[in-house]
């Protein structure tokens, strides 16, 4: 399932186990997530570091970001929460 919420609204991160977004063509998601993910159409671009991160952002120390193709993260929404900030 994908929750979208808005920032600059004010309002809050939902809980998620993955935080997505989507590519500028729309062929490919960018994910990061504290899980480790493998399969068809999930390729590991990076592991986070702090020195990677802002101040605000070092709560993602350790995860792994992801470019994911569009049905794959259809099979990773029934399984795991997604969540994706909208912008306005």
């Amino acid at each position: 399932m994908i929750i979208g919420y808005r920032s600059e609204m004010g309002e809050a991160r939902p809980a998620g186990d993955i935080e997505a977004r989507l590519g500028h063509y729309g062929k490919h998601w960018y994910v990061q997530t504290a899980l480790g993910l493998k399969g068809r159409g999930i390729q590991h671009i990076q592991t986070l570091t702090s020195e990677m991160l802002t101040p605000v952002g070092q709560r993602k120390a350790g995860w792994n970001e992801y470019k994911i193709t569009e049905s794959a993260m259809d099979k990773l929404q029934t399984q795991y929460a997604v969540t994706v900030e909208i912008m306005l």
